[in-house]
């Protein structure tokens, strides 16, 4: 799959480093930055790892044109956080995460 379009939820160490790779070995990615930590939004700013950058309490309709979406949360957030992006993505988009564990995800 090509993705060219891509929205990582949660943007520190982890969704920061996905988002620093994936700006430096795919030319032309488009990347959102998504989280509710201005900090690490501001990082994400200054370090130029994102095209445009969200809050998660903001309008999430332009994940419909994301062909994937990486959900770099605390592990306890991610299934929450499927179910919340879930009405906004296409049935294309690919969705995954970077959680150590499942156990808090199969429990939804």
């Amino acid at each position: 799959m090509n993705f060219r379009e891509i929205a990582i939820y949660g943007t520190g160490l982890i969704g920061g480093s996905i988002a620093m790779s994936a700006k430096k070995h795919i030319p032309g990615i488009k990347i959102t930055a998504i989280d509710r930590n201005s900090t690490a939004l501001g990082i994400a700013t200054k370090k130029k790892l994102a095209d445009k950058i969200m809050h998660t309490s903001d309008d999430l309709k332009f994940l419909s044109s994301c062909s994937l979406v990486i959900v770099a949360t605390p592990v306890k957030l991610i299934a929450e956080t499927v179910l919340r992006i879930i009405p906004f993505i296409s049935p294309d988009t690919v969705i995954t995460d970077t959680g150590s564990v499942k156990s808090e995800i199969i429990k939804f």
